[in-house]
């Protein structure tokens, strides 16, 4: 259906409005960003009374305009409930993080297992408070993972820290992306159980984002690496540079890119070994680990994207 759709000429012209109007609401402001969804939301609404196959191919249409289907759904999703603009909750102080997680539902809610569902062999995750969880001391090769960035949550690096400290063998590392409104208290708190060895620049290729506190355009992410003595310096000469070719949104909104991911992994363990994930979200740690031949853990306290994790495995 996709195929066909692509060479049509009102398919097109529908697929580079929807560009624009993305382009143009990621760069300006955080409003910006709720009414260019809303926009995309009511012009593939309006495109749908001449042409309502379109629907029958989402995820096409998401991967044409550079979207994940989620993203794409939630668009469909705000204008539908809201085809007022202003009638939106909370006016213009609303986030687009927000609406969808408060006021939208989740389409990972509506996954159901398939009957005789199994991982693969080596893969394993639970649904659970990582801070909960049970692990043999000095078990783990290496603990990966991108915890959340708001302030609200700043308490977990310190879990974090303490988490990696017991479980990972000596000399093992502990690789978290951060955020940078809070990176100071950040490493701070890892620094309580762990020692620091560097931090590696993550780029991101494409859209970016505005971090409406600071009023910067964000383009890269701090990878903070973390040992547990005692020190061990690195096997190989690495560069602290990597280009995450998409920041992948399509079971997370706060998923990150294989690309990346696949890098870091291969930097810092060896196949055969364990790592973990005590923030698994969409599974992203999990899944690259275990193609790499790594036995993989992964730990998610949110109950839908531990299911849409499961099945993205």
């Amino acid at each position: 259906m996709t195929n066909e759709l692509q060479t049509q000429e009102w398919y097109t012209h529908l697929v580079e409005e929807c560009k624009a109007i993305i382009t143009e609401a990621t760069f300006t402001s955080r409003w910006a960003l709720v009414e260019g969804y809303w926009n995309l939301g009511k012009r593939i609404y309006e495109e749908t009374k001449t042409h309502p196959n379109i629907l029958e191919s989402v995820q096409g249409l998401a991967q044409s305009i550079g979207l994940s289907t989620r993203t794409l759904y939630y668009a469909n999703q705000t204008y539908s409930k809201y085809p007022n603009l202003q009638e939106l909750p909370e006016g213009k102080n609303i986030s687009w993080n927000k609406l969808i997680t408060k006021y939208l539902p989740d389409p990972r809610a509506e996954i159901v297992l398939p009957n005789g569902f199994q991982l693969p062999e080596n893969v394993e995750i639970r649904h659970e408070d990582f801070r909960k969880s049970q692990f043999e001391d000095n078990s783990i090769d290496l603990i990966i993972t991108d915890p959340p960035y708001p302030g609200e949550f700043i308490e977990l690096w310190s879990d974090l820290s303490k988490l990696a400290s017991r479980v990972l063998k000596p000399s093992g590392f502990l690789i978290a992306y951060s955020g940078q409104i809070h990176l100071p208290e950040v490493m701070q708190r890892l620094s309580e159980n762990m020692t620091y060895y560097w931090t590696f620049a993550l780029y991101h290729e494409g859209l970016t984002q505005l971090i409406m506190p600071r009023n910067v355009i964000c383009r890269w992410k701090p990878i903070l690496i973390y040992q547990k003595p005692p020190f061990k310096k690195l096997t190989t000469v690495l560069q602290d540079y990597i280009i995450s070719e998409k920041r992948e949104k399509e079971d997370h909104e706060w998923q990150q890119s294989e690309s990346g991911a696949k890098k870091l992994i291969e930097y810092f363990s060896d196949p055969g070994n364990t790592i973990l994930d005590p923030f698994s979200g969409a599974g992203t740690f999990v899944k690259v680990g275990h193609e790499l031949k790594r036995k993989s853990i992964g730990i998610e306290i949110d109950e839908n994207a531990y299911k849409s994790s499961l099945l993205r495995i």
